[in-house]
């Protein structure tokens, strides 16, 4: 267990009687190979963030997936602005390398690993002066994703905090 996760859980086993049940949440970070990034998703008011728990935690692994999976190149995802450097990489395996995988499966493991870095953060966002965009934060689980080893993008997942609609990913520079 990394030291990142095991300091999460100790405060979340400290602050909440059903903390034993995130550890298997934070797994969603070392399933995906991505448990070195750094995380600042603890809410500033915790009475109101146990009260919603159960529904930060789904927000929390929605917003991994997306980030990791959602691709559309007309709303700048990380994907997106990582693709041509996958598809230069890419071109540059062997002939069998390349004929052993297929695209897609290259730009996500990729991609995994160029965000898989301690300077690589993702944040809830708290209040209306880090919300960089247009969703009302009492509507909406908002997380910002930073890389600075692939761009000075900043990208975002806003998931609806009644399950009205899907996760959608955005960036802006």
């Amino acid at each position: 267990m990394n030291l990142i996760k095991l300091l999460i859980t100790i405060f979340l086993l400290i602050n909440n009687a059903s903390g034993m049940a995130t550890l298997n949440e934070l797994d969603i970070l070392e399933k995906n190979r991505i448990e070195r990034i750094t995380l600042n998703v603890f809410p500033n008011n915790q009475d109101n963030y146990f009260s919603h728990f159960e529904n930060f935690k789904k927000a929390f692994r929605q917003s991994i997936h997306s980030f990791l999976n959602n691709y559309d190149d007309g709303n700048q995802t990380p994907l997106d602005i990582f693709y041509d450097i996958a598809v230069l990489n890419f071109s540059k395996l062997e002939d069998k390398h390349r004929e052993e995988k297929n695209f897609e499966s290259f730009l996500k493991s990729e991609f995994r690993s160029l965000i898989n870095s301690p300077e690589t953060t993702l944040s809830l966002i708290q209040n209306d002066e880090e919300n960089g965009t247009n969703f009302n934060l009492s509507s909406f689980w908002i997380f910002n994703l930073k890389i600075p080893a692939l761009s000075d993008f900043s990208f975002w997942c806003a998931i609806s905090k009644e399950n009205l609609e899907p996760p959608f990913v955005f960036g802006t520079n």
